[in-house]
């Protein structure tokens, strides 16, 4: 039996929808209570309604990039759960497909800020208000594109990159706080963020895994749990690859 994660409090960020959800549905049925965000309030009205968690559940709306939403998040969690003791970074974006050469600076720049800098900033601020004198666990969003390139995706690829060796870096530092950093690197999942690599072409999708079909979300949030939670108590910076076998093969298109 999974452990239990009652009395443990998680910040989900980007949560109202597809991996986050998933992720914020999996802490819930361990036990946890939950705060997720998103940009959304209709959306994250919706996501909480199909969590049907009461007051186990909470969403904040904001842009996960900016300081100011950043704190708001925590100090609400902070004043109506008093901790934090998990923090899931599962916002990323791809607003660019095609040469890294090409990729504009203020694209670039904007693809760090919210897929490595944001995950930065919302360790600091957890770190600061619980974890640092109690300890807790964080798990990152990296991708299997992080491992290999591909013809459209590289840039996407070297920002999830970039939080594999951050999620390395934290674990390192903070061991001694016994704060645990672990990331999951997903392939391809049928989620609307890689509609464009499976809607409508699933079969070509599917095949292109050893195990014969792209991932679901819950997939992924069942492993982010099992990292969150004390049954990987003696995990700490490590990726783990959820991708059906993809990065056992030679395959780049599809890598999402």
């Amino acid at each position: 039996m999974p452990a239990s994660m009652k009395d443990r409090v998680a910040i989900v960020t980007g949560g109202t929808r597809g991996i986050g959800l998933a992720t914020a549905r999996s802490l819930l049925d361990r036990g946890a209570t939950v705060c997720i965000t998103g940009r959304s309030t209709e959306q994250l009205a919706d996501a909480l309604t199909q969590l049907d968690a009461g007051e186990r559940a909470i969403g904040v709306a904001g842009h996960a990039a900016e300081a100011a939403h950043q704190d708001a998040t925590v100090a609400r969690v902070m004043a109506e759960f008093g901790s934090v003791d998990v923090l899931v970074n599962g916002v990323g974006i791809n607003p660019y497909y095609g040469s890294t050469s090409d990729l504009p600076e203020d694209v670039a720049i904007k693809m760090f800020r919210t897929n490595v800098l944001a995950a930065l900033a919302w360790f600091t601020r957890c770190e600061q208000a619980w974890m640092g004198e109690h300890g807790g666990s964080v798990v990152n969003l990296s991708s299997a594109g992080a491992y290999r390139g591909g013809p459209l995706l590289g840039s996407y690829g070297i920002t999830k990159a970039a939080m594999i060796r951050l999620t390395e870096q934290l674990a390192l530092e903070k061991a001694p706080r016994r704060i645990r950093v672990n990331a999951v690197a997903p392939g391809t999942v049928r989620t609307k963020f890689a509609a464009q690599f499976w809607e409508g072409n699933e079969e070509a999708a599917a095949a292109a895994y050893p195990l014969g079909r792209a991932g679901e979300p819950e997939d992924v949030a069942e492993a982010i749990a099992f990292l969150a939670s004390d049954d990987a108590s003696w995990i700490t910076g490590q990726t783990l690859a959820i991708d059906g076998g993809l990065l056992l093969t030679t395959l780049v298109d599809s890598l999402a």
